[in-house]
């Protein structure tokens, strides 16, 4: 079962639905992008336990009142591309930019959520490219095996490796 193409927030931006017993938060609305990586950890607040350290986000739950430094990047990867040109793409959202690179044309898109959260007008900064797409292959890998990595933020690649995302 297949529900898109691409991994333009349209087709990757999902509404999730919560139900608290006694009705807790009735009516909060989150706007800010978050992860599934959030949901356990808001979950066990709720219910009041200490969150095991192994599944930890960066995230409050939904509050997300981070700055935008103390937001991790998230990546999404979809290998099965054969639709339109694009073949695999791969995404990076580092808050507000995000990358999405298509493997088979070998070109990129970069974006400002903040901005443009509907992706319509691609953001014209070759600094900023290079460095989504050395933080994208620091966490996955280039998949050009040729292609040389582009500098990442020290801070943020150790901040990612405490947090055992790169090795």
């Amino acid at each position: 079962l297949k529900h898109g193409h691409s991994l333009y927030e349209e087709l990757i931006a999902v509404p999730l639905i919560v139900l608290l017993p006694g009705g807790a938060s009735a009516g909060t609305v989150v706007t800010d992008p978050v992860s599934l990586l959030d949901l356990a950890p808001t979950l066990y607040r709720f219910a009041g336990m200490d969150v095991p350290e192994s599944i930890r986000s960066a995230a409050e739950p939904w509050t997300f009142g981070n700055a935008a430094g103390d937001r991790l990047p998230v990546v999404e990867n979809w290998r099965d591309g054969d639709a339109m040109n694009s073949g695999p793409q791969r995404a990076l959202v580092d808050w507000p930019r995000k990358l999405i690179e298509y493997g088979r044309t070998q070109t990129t898109e970069l974006f400002d959520l903040a901005r443009d959260s509907r992706e319509q007008s691609p953001v014209l900064d070759p600094v900023g490219t290079l460095r989504m797409i050395g933080l994208l292959d620091s966490l996955l890998g280039s998949p050009d095996p040729d292609r040389e990595a582009a500098p990442v933020d020290p801070a943020l690649l150790e901040k990612l490796k405490a947090m055992g995302y790169v090795h």
